[in-house]
């Protein structure tokens, strides 16, 4: 979206309005003019030139601001949008939650999604980022800590994006098939987090 105008400003969320009006009026008040507009086409291209070289999902304007791509280029924000409709986002009384801290070790292990009721955490499994022996050996610590606990750990790749969303569905519902069922409580840990907060097994009738 690109802003010109009080009126394009007024379209955005009141969070997003407040952070565009206090950069406003910070740069007015140092250069005694509005700020410039946004970045043209022509350095867009530039930035999306030294996005793909470092590999960052985000961009970076003009201005040294930072921006997310819409839409996203990371395959994983599909499986996301999938969870969400499938089983429900847990905010809103859903079976799915993204970001999850399992409490208990020394490090606040991360997960990227869990389905609650089976005890699945599901992982994207990128390969750039555990190519280091560190990387891979943490990698290897925090599954482990998940299955101590009685989380299953489903790693996703990017090929299974790429091999379609149906596929990858069917797979994952063979695997709830086969889980116990729990209920499982959350509770925020921070603006992004949740943490789990309490695990009680179900009867099976």
């Amino acid at each position: 979206m690109r802003i010109v105008s009080e009126q394009d400003i007024s379209k955005l969320g009141k969070h997003a309005q407040s952070q565009i009006r206090k950069h406003m009026e910070n740069s007015s008040s140092v250069s005694g003019k509005m700020p410039s507009p946004p970045a043209t086409k022509h350095s867009d291209k530039a930035l999306k030139a030294t996005s793909k070289k470092s590999k960052d999902k985000h961009g970076v304007t003009e201005h040294g601001h930072r921006f997310c791509h819409y839409p996203s280029p990371d395959p994983f924000v599909k499986i996301h949008a999938l969870l969400d409709i499938e089983f429900g986002r847990y905010s809103d009384g859903g079976k799915h939650a993204s970001e999850v801290i399992l409490p208990g070790h020394e490090i606040a292990f991360r997960y990227d999604f869990a389905l609650l009721p089976w005890k699945v955490f599901i992982e994207s499994d990128g390969f750039g980022p555990h190519r280091d022996k560190e990387s891979f050996n943490r990698d290897r610590q925090k599954q482990s800590f998940a299955l101590q606990n009685g989380w299953l750990v489903h790693r996703v790749t990017v090929r299974d994006v790429y091999d379609g969303l149906d596929k990858f569905l069917d797979d994952l519902n063979r695997i709830l098939s086969h889980r116990p069922l729990y209920a499982v409580t959350l509770r925020p840990k921070g603006r992004c987090y949740y943490e789990v907060h309490s695990e009680t097994a179900l009867e099976i009738k």
